[in-house]
């Protein structure tokens, strides 16, 4: 759903999270269970000006920290014969 990215990134500008669900229309398939687990804060810095190379040096931090919570928890919540994956866009 690439071509919601730039509303999404709109309402991070002012602290909104945009989630988008696919399934029947824009909602989950009604079968769906969804899950949220919250993982361990990442320390990040405050930085007034950051240069592209702090943001992916960051960015980088962040999506393997959410990596590993993935693949901590997947089994857990998912169904061992499927073939769950995480995909970030």
């Amino acid at each position: 759903m690439s071509y919601f990215l730039p509303f999404r990134l709109w309402l991070n500008k002012f602290k909104i999270p945009a989630v988008v669900f696919s399934g029947i229309g824009y909602l989950p398939y009604p079968s769906a269970s969804l899950v949220t687990v919250i993982g361990k804060p990442l320390a990040l810095p405050r930085i007034e000006n950051p240069t592209e190379r702090d943001i992916e040096m960051y960015h980088e931090k962040y999506l393997i920290a959410l990596k590993d919570l993935f693949d901590q928890h997947v089994m857990r919540y998912n169904d061992p014969l499927s073939e769950t994956k995480l995909e970030i866009f």
